[in-house]
Order: structure tokens, then C-alpha cells, then sequence
């Protein structure tokens, strides 16, 4: 073997790992790729499991579990979203009711939608009490302004706020 062919050989050598390697790069590669992107498939078992330590409540127990977490949970608002007010007096009806179901105390707050101003507080409403009067801190011209209603709910026992919320109304001012 001559000088020229030794190279020749050596370099076709070269090039047949150089060409190897990369199939071994590229197939593992798409190996991991094939792999790691397979969705994973779950084999259902065989047998359902059975019922043995469990014992059925009985449609009372379920009654009573039901109504306990409802009226631990559960608030209802009734608010008028209409307020009246007669320009003589500064006087009127706002009808804001606090359910004999409820369990929070709430408080309802009139506000003047443009400028912001509390127009009027009704303290502490306790379940089965309502708002009907209200007399406004703020005198307003005859027409219509529109307004909310902020209501803020408080824990009786805790006297901790629960939570808040709004309710769009409109001022009507005689």
C-alpha cells in the first residue's frame, strides 16, 4: 500500500465514523424525543374495589349535614335598588332587609355614584332587621342621581368582616 492509498482509506475511515456518529446522535435524539413525549397510558385494573368498612348515612344524617353548611354559608340580600328622597326634608325610603335566615349582621351604605360622598349609614342591621328610612347627611336638588349600595357583611360572634358588595341604585329626589 502506497502513501496515497494509505490516506485515501484513512479519510473514506473518517468520513464512514464521522457519518456513524451522526446516525447515533440523530437516533438518540429522536430515541429521547419518542420517549419523553408519549402520552401516558393508564391500564385500568381488573377489579373494582369493594365496599367493606363503609357504612351508608341514612337520609336524615344527609338532611341535616345539608341544611347545617347552607345556613353556616349562606347569605341573602334584599336590597331596593330605588331610593326615594323628598327635597323638603332631606327625608326618604331606602328599603334594605336583612333575612331572619342569614346568620351575618350587615351594614348598608348609600353613595353618591359621581362624587363618591356616603350619603347615609344604617349601622349594624342583625338578622330579621331592615332599613326603610334614611335621612340623607348631604341635601340634593330635585332629580335623579344614580348611586350604590355597599353592603359589608360581619361574623355576629367575631365581629369580623366577611365580605362586601355593591349593588348599583338610583337616587330619586322629589
Amino acid at each position: 500500500m502506497d502513501k496515497d492509498s494509505k490516506q485515501t482509506f484513512t479519510h473514506r475511515k473518517r468520513k464512514w465514523l464521522l457519518l456513524l456518529l451522526l446516525l447515533l446522535v440523530v437516533g438518540g435524539i429522536g430515541f429521547y424525543y419518542w420517549f419523553s413525549h408519549r402520552a401516558i397510558v393508564i391500564e385500568p385494573q381488573d377489579s373494582f374495589p369493594e365496599v367493606t368498612k363503609a357504612s351508608k348515612m341514612n337520609d336524615q344524617k344527609l338532611k341535616e349535614y345539608a341544611n347545617q353548611r347552607a345556613d353556616e354559608t349562606a347569605m341573602t340580600v334584599n336590597v331596593y335598588p330605588e331610593v326615594t328622597i323628598s327635597s323638603a326634608n332631606n327625608q326618604g325610603q331606602m328599603w334594605v332587609q336583612n333575612l331572619p335566615t342569614n346568620v351575618y349582621g350587615q351594614e348598608a351604605e348609600l353613595i353618591l355614584a359621581e362624587t363618591g360622598e356616603l350619603l347615609y349609614s344604617s349601622g349594624m342591621l342583625e338578622p330579621g332587621y331592615q332599613n326603610t328610612t334614611v335621612t340623607l347627611e348631604k341635601y340634593l336638588e330635585k332629580g335623579d342621581y344614580p348611586a350604590q349600595i355597599k353592603l359589608a357583611f360581619y361574623n355576629l360572634k367575631t365581629k369580623k368582616l366577611e365580605g362586601k358588595t355593591t349593588v348599583d341604585a338610583t337616587i330619586h329626589v322629589d
